[in-house]
């Protein structure tokens, strides 16, 4: 619909109301609906025989205009151009529009118009632009009609998914839902929908109904688009896999060190325990994890590498479980996902204190923990709870952790992107 423009002479006032619809189509969206996809707004005056407008547009429209990838600003701009020229509707003469950019085919041929540059958000305003028209000695009103055509990301239209991304836990599901726009935001016609996943075997669609996905959910980590397709019109959602992973120290302060423990869970699940001394499970001795625990995650699947226990809180008299530590966590590459707990004892303190053994690989030890992250570690005393979850090179605990007497446990979301803070 056009904009249907009137202007007192006079009183140096002009408004704007939705006119007929007009014909014309061009890969620009040509439409008009003052206050409805558009909102033209001028200061005007009058000077001699010129009547000049301070014009400003407000996109209204559900998606950017002059621009078609939504950030670049296209070439041609947004242009408002006369379907209709000025013409008297009040006293006698003619009206020439003084200075447009230009003369363009949009409904027809010649048809001046003028032009607005850069991207406009939807309900964004443009900078104003000066209109002038010169009016003959006898014109008190006239009137004018104007559209806008401009370039848009989805001139056919396009399909909103909604939500339009969402973070996903292991075997959490969603429901997922589109509609089919027209270009200028209005609910088109009820067509089919086809939906289709980037990545089939980590994230499944379940069974369809239309405009609906009944279920979603993950079955691995990484990343995937969900894309709806409709015709010609597209839509999509990103879904991003997160693992929560965890850890859990509980060291023998106040109890019978067997009783101490590390556990390592992922997703919520317990995936690796060990008690604080070796025990008998009925078949067989389960190792002990006294001292340090340390587990690897690959950062690119989400899958455990590997556990080790380094039992520093033994008679380690002579260092070599926390050198073996210390050479372990030094030679750990960029990325790697590690998680580190503490059972019954880390073999930092002298025993039954907080004071720290003044063996060299003490003090080694604890260096080789803070340039993973640690920030609590010194604060350590015998038999405390110590727990930490880091990512080789970022220098900071994602997650640390210290309790006397209770548990420490700390988790930490990761994505495929591990380099990534959440």
């Amino acid at each position: 619909m056009a904009l249907d423009c009137s202007a007192s002479v006079a009183t140096a006032q002009v408004t704007c109301s939705p006119a007929q619809p007009g014909g014309g189509a061009l890969r620009d969206v040509i439409y008009g609906g003052q206050n409805v996809y558009v909102t033209m707004r001028s200061t005007n005056r009058v000077i001699a025989d010129t009547f000049a407008m301070e014009t400003t547009v407000q996109n209204l429209l559900p998606q950017p205009i002059g621009t078609t990838d939504g950030v670049t600003a296209h070439p041609d701009g947004v242009k408002v151009f006369f379907v209709l020229q000025p013409v008297a509707t009040g006293g006698s003469g003619q009206i020439r529009i003084q200075n447009p950019d230009g003369y363009g085919m949009f409904t027809e041929a010649g048809q001046p118009f003028y032009r607005y540059t850069g991207v406009l958000a939807t309900n964004a305003v443009s900078p104003a632009r000066t209109w002038k028209f010169v009016l003959d000695p006898g014109v008190t009103t006239f009137r004018f009609q104007v559209n806008v055509a401009a370039p848009v990301p989805y001139p056919d239209g396009w399909v909103e998914v909604t939500p339009a991304s969402v973070i996903m836990d292991f075997n959490e599901s969603i429901t997922v839902k589109a509609v089919v726009r027209t270009a200028l935001g209005e609910r088109a016609p009820v067509q089919s929908i086809q939906w289709s996943t980037s990545w089939p075997h980590g994230v499944f669609l379940a069974p369809q109904a239309g405009d609906t996905i009944t279920r979603v959910w993950r079955a691995g980590l990484g990343s995937a688009i969900i894309k709806a397709t409709s015709g010609a019109r597209t839509g999509s959602m990103k879904v991003t896999a997160r693992m929560m992973l965890g850890a859990v120290s509980r060291g023998a302060f106040g109890m019978d060190p067997s009783d101490s423990y590390v556990k390592l869970l992922m997703d919520g699940r317990p995936y690796f325990e060990r008690s604080g001394r070796e025990v008998w499970d009925g078949r067989e001795m389960v190792p002990a994890g006294n001292g340090f625990t340390v587990a690897l995650v690959s950062p690119a699947d989400g899958t455990t590498w590997e556990e080790r226990t380094f039992n520093t809180g033994g008679p380690d008299h002579d260092g070599a479980a926390m050198n073996a530590l210390i050479s372990y966590l030094e030679e750990l590459w960029y990325g790697h996902v590690v998680m580190i707990a503490v059972a019954d004892d880390a073999g930092l303190n002298v025993e039954g204190s907080c004071t720290l053994r003044s063996e060299p690989w003490v003090e080694r030890g604890l260096k080789a923990l803070e340039a993973l992250g640690a920030r609590q570690i010194r604060d350590y005393c015998f038999r405390d709870s110590w727990a930490m979850i880091a990512l080789v090179g970022e220098g900071r605990a994602r997650a640390e952790a210290l309790a006397r007497g209770a548990e420490a446990a700390v988790q930490s979301p990761f994505f495929h992107d591990v380099l990534s803070v959440p």
